[in-house]
C-alpha cells in the first residue's frame, strides 16, 4: 500500500469514526437527532452551495468505501512472486517456493548438516538472488563446499523455474561436530 492510500485510508478511519460516535450518541439521546436534523435541513439544505459540498463529500467518502473494497477483495500478486507469461498465460513463482528448490539442492549434499535459504528478487527484472546460511560437518573443505552449493542451488531454480539466478551467497554459520561417547 503506498502512502497516498495510506492518508486516504486515515483520513476515512477517522471519518467513519466521527459517523460511528454520532450514531451512539444519537441512539443514546434520541432528542440530539432530532435538534441535529432541523438545524441540517435549514442550514445546509436551504442553501444549495453548501448542499454541493455536502453532497462532494459524501460522493468522496463513498468512492474511496469502493476503492478500499474492491483493493481488499482483488487479486494482487505479492512482492514475493515473480511472474512469467508463457504462450497459454500467466505464471506466478513464489520466492519461497524458489528457497525451498534451493534447501532441497542444498541437503543433498553429503557435507552440509543443516541450511536455510533467503530468496530475493531485483526491481526491475525479474531475476532472483539467492542468499544460504549452512551448516557443515567438521571435515569440510569450506571454499570448495560453497562452490559446490552456488553451482547445484543455481542450476537447480533455473532448470525448475526457468528464474535466471544472478548469484548465490553462500554463509557458513557453524560447524556441526559428531561427539563420540567414550566408553571407559
Amino acid at each position: 500500500m503506498n502512502l497516498l492510500s495510506r492518508i486516504l485510508l486515515s483520513i476515512y478511519a477517522a471519518v467513519l469514526a466521527l459517523v460511528s460516535l454520532a450514531a451512539m450518541v444519537i441512539t443514546v439521546w434520541p432528542d440530539v437527532f432530532n435538534n441535529l436534523s432541523s438545524r441540517f435541513s435549514f442550514n445546509v439544505l436551504e442553501n444549495r452551495s453548501a448542499s454541493l459540498i455536502v453532497f462532494l463529500i459524501a460522493l468522496t467518502l463513498f468512492s474511496l468505501s469502493l476503492v478500499f473494497l474492491f483493493s481488499g477483495v482483488g487479486f494482487k500478486t505479492s512482492g514475493r512472486t515473480i511472474l512469467r507469461r508463457g504462450d497459454m498465460g500467466e505464471i506466478r513463482i513464489s520466492l519461497d517456493a524458489i528457497e525451498n528448490i534451493s534447501q532441497a539442492a542444498v541437503k543433498r549434499i553429503p557435507s552440509v548438516r543443516d541450511c536455510r535459504a533467503l530468496c530475493t528478487k531485483t526491481k526491475d527484472t525479474e531475476k532472483v538472488t539467492i542468499s544460504i546460511r549452512v551448516i557443515v560437518m567438521s571435515d569440510t573443505n569450506m571454499p570448495l563446499v560453497s562452490e559446490e552449493i552456488q553451482k547445484k542451488v543455481k542450476k537447480a531454480v533455473e532448470d525448475c523455474t526457468g528464474v535466471s539466478v544472478l548469484g548465490v551467497q553462500v554463509n557458513v554459520d557453524n560447524i556441526y561436530s559428531v561427539m563420540k561417547a567414550r566408553v571407559e
